[in-house]
């Protein structure tokens, strides 16, 4: 789910490029890779991420077209996040700010269950 630490994190992605592009997940690779059913669909999480203010587009993360494209742009990824996705990022980002919401941060795994 969208939200403050997100934001951040397109902040701090957005100062580092003069055109930013956002790969946005199939349901099914964030099914395999992080265990959780998306609560958004990716057809409306792709409408929502090319309406974000610092996003010049956004669109369905494509691994052989990353690979055609990846010699020319700066690949940005999330600390503690992103590794099983691009290992080999240019630049890694660390969140500054963090929802305070408990039960949103629960359902994101930043906060153990049992807090």
């Amino acid at each position: 789910m969208l939200n403050v630490r997100d934001l951040d994190l397109i902040a701090q992605a957005r100062a580092l490029c003069d055109v930013l592009v956002v790969g946005v997940l199939t349901d099914d690779d964030i099914r395999a890779c992080t265990g959780r059913v998306p609560v958004i669909g990716v057809e409306e999480r792709l409408i929502l991420a090319n309406h974000l203010r610092g996003v010049d587009r956004a669109v369905i993360h494509n691994e052989a077209e990353f690979e055609l494209l990846s010699e020319s742009m700066l690949v940005i990824a999330v600390e503690g996040e992103s590794d099983w996705l691009r290992p080999d990022a240019d630049v890694v980002l660390t969140p500054a700010i963090f929802s305070l919401s408990t039960q949103l941060r629960t359902a994101l795994g930043a906060v153990p269950r049992s807090a």
